[in-house]
C-alpha cells in the first residue's frame, strides 16, 4: 500500500542514473490506475509504503465499519480536508472510518459532490485491498461492508 496511490505492486528493483549519480530505486505500479512510481530505496521507510493488511487488521476494519460515526463535523471545506487527510495516510482503518462516516452521513442527507468523490475513492481503496487479502470478489465485499455500516447506523440511532 502506497498512499495516496493505493495498492501497488513492485515492478523493478535496480539502479538509475540521475544527474550523473547512480541511485538505487524500486519501481511500483498502482493497481487502481496503472500509475508508475520510482522511489529511491533510501526513501522507502519515509514514503508511507506499508505491507498489505493482515487478518487482524481486516478484523479491526470490520469493527470500525460496525461502529458509530464520528461526532460533530466542522464546516464543509474543513470536513472535506479532514477526510482527504485521513484517507491519504494509507491506513486501512482510516479509510474504513471515512467510508463509515460518509455512509452514515448519506443516511441523513444527500452527499455533496466532494463527499461522493471522497466516498468513491475510500471505497475503492478499501475494497481493492480487502479483496486481495480475503480473496473475495469486490461485489460480495461491497455488500458485506454496506451491511456492516448499516449495523453501525442501527446502533447509533
Amino acid at each position: 500500500m502506497f498512499p495516496p496511490h493505493g495498492l501497488v505492486e513492485v515492478t523493478e528493483v535496480g539502479e538509475r542514473e540521475l544527474a550523473g549519480c547512480k541511485l538505487a530505486v524500486v519501481g511500483f505500479r498502482a493497481l487502481v490506475d496503472g500509475t508508475r512510481l520510482l522511489v529511491p530505496t533510501a526513501r522507502l521507510k519515509t514514503s508511507g509504503l506499508r505491507p498489505v493488511a493482515t487478518g487482524r487488521e481486516v478484523a479491526a476494519v470490520y469493527a470500525v465499519l460496525r461502529g458509530s460515526a464520528s461526532g460533530r463535523r466542522p464546516p464543509g471545506y474543513k470536513w472535506h480536508q479532514i477526510l482527504w487527510l485521513r484517507l491519504n495516510t494509507g491506513s486501512l482503518a482510516n479509510a474504513a472510518e471515512v467510508v463509515r462516516d460518509l455512509v452514515h452521513l448519506k443516511a441523513q442527507r444527500p452527499l455533496s459532490a466532494t463527499e461522493r468523490r471522497i466516498l468513491d475513492v475510500a471505497q475503492d481503496q478499501l475494497l481493492l485491498e480487502l479483496s486481495v487479502v480475503t480473496r473475495q470478489s469486490r461485489a460480495s465485499l461491497e455488500r458485506h461492508l454496506l451491511r456492516l455500516c448499516r449495523t453501525g447506523l442501527k446502533k447509533g440511532a
